[in-house]
């Protein structure tokens, strides 16, 4: 709807531009043609009558009263006194010429408002002053405005009206298309979603499933492995399998999250209060903690503790136990920072692209190779939601870092 009344505010506002622009163009250029054609039809009057060897006065009287414009004719003495020879309409008698005064070079000063006028000079230092009144051309002019006003306004209403239908029905349709393609991406991202779920379903539940299945066929078959034994590693392949189908779905619901689950969050009190937990818990570590107060995302409460809580996760299960541990939150020019490394040290082959660690069915991901499991996939559905950004580095320390950017939010939004 706004785009429909901003298409037509355009619109509009771009027909009464041109209308009145031509408009006033036509209209200026009208009158002053008609004021030229008066120009020079006097100066064709005092050219005839400069070049005529007859009497200046009869023959001037003669070419005012044949000509179209039908000029008046008045005499002038030496002291500008005058008399009215001819008046077509007898309006010039009541004009004030006291005023008006003939240059040395014949040109006339202070001709009344209204008029176009020339002058001839003749015997005995009288003066034909031969006027035209143009006040015709000027209410002509004024008349010509008002219809011009009444035409755009006229103009604008039709076109608004037309508009109206015209624009609507193709905010409509376009409507209905974007409505439309919007729900086809939903259901195409859904559809995606649902697809990488089942894969990594598959992946991730198929090893233990089959430890499981092998360790009951040598049951079945009367192994020498003890039943101790068996029920060890069948407890042990259930937890992981229990760990993986918990994992699945807690990436499958944060992908699911709707938008208007997030707000602004104080993320300083939040990543202090993990790591604290976190060097609590694991108390045999050193651990250094650096977090600058007050700074504030738009998030989800939920998804900020599974992602720090995951990369906290991860140095507990895979960094040696004497191995340092570095937790920080800084603010940059990125926004928010918070990343954790350690001591290490590396693998040999441990890799340092992320997407290796999110990527389906890398080798990266498995525990055995000291990886993280869904641990990154679930943190990097997590931080994609937020709007966030999450990052391997190797540390200055000589371990794994992990850090995770995420744009600030102001603090004053923050519910009570």
């Amino acid at each position: 709807m706004q785009l429909q009344k901003r298409l037509t505010l355009f619109t509009l506002s771009l027909i009464a531009i041109v209308s009145l622009s031509l408009g006033i163009t036509l209209i200026e250029t009208s009158h002053s043609d008609a004021l030229q054609r008066t120009d020079n039809a006097l100066l064709s009057i005092k050219q005839s009558i400069d070049e005529s060897s007859n009497d200046k006065l009869t023959t001037a009287l003669t070419l005012v009263k044949t000509n179209p414009i039908s000029p008046s004719l008045i005499l002038l003495d030496d002291s500008y006194d005058s008399t009215v020879i001819f008046d077509p309409s007898d309006e010039e008698k009541e004009i004030d010429l006291t005023g008006i005064k003939i240059s040395t070079e014949g040109k006339i000063e202070n001709i009344p408002k209204g008029y176009r006028a020339t002058v001839n000079l003749i015997e005995g230092d009288s003066i034909l002053l031969i006027l035209k009144s143009v006040s015709d051309l000027d209410s002509q002019r004024t008349t010509n405005y008002f219809y011009l006003l009444i035409f755009a306004l006229v103009s604008i209403v039709l076109s608004q009206i037309i508009l109206r239908r015209l624009i609507s029905r193709d905010i409509s349709r376009e409507s209905e298309t974007i409505r439309l393609q919007e729900k086809l991406s939903y259901e195409t991202e859904k559809r995606e979603m649902l697809l990488d779920f089942i894969s990594d379903a598959s992946h991730e539940l198929r090893t233990p499933l089959t430890i499981i299945k092998g360790y009951l066929s040598l049951a079945n078959r009367g192994s020498k492995v003890t039943e101790s034994e068996i029920l060890s590693k069948l407890n042990e392949e259930s937890s992981r399998l229990e760990k993986n189908i918990e994992s699945l779905l807690t990436v499958l619901e944060f992908e699911s999250l709707p938008e208007n689950l997030m707000e602004p969050i104080d993320l300083s009190k939040l990543v202090l209060n993990e790591f604290n937990s976190f060097k609590r818990f694991d108390n045999s570590r050193e651990t250094e903690i650096s977090v600058i107060e007050g700074i504030f995302v738009r998030a989800n409460e939920e998804l900020l503790l599974k992602l720090v809580r995951n990369a906290l996760l991860n140095v507990s299960r895979h960094a040696p136990k004497n191995a340092k541990a570095l937790l920080k939150l800084v603010e940059t020019s990125k926004g928010a920072v918070v990343s954790i490394e350690d001591s290490g040290p590396l693998n040999s082959d441990q890799s340092l692209q992320i997407a290796d660690y999110v990527q389906r069915f890398n080798s990266n991901r498995s525990f055995e190779k000291g990886g993280s499991g869904l641990g990154f996939s679930i943190m990097n559905s997590a931080i994609k939601k937020i709007g966030g950004r999450l990052n391997i580095f190797k540390s200055e320390l000589g371990g794994l870092g992990v850090s995770m950017e995420f744009p600030t939010s102001n603090a004053s939004q923050v519910k009570n």
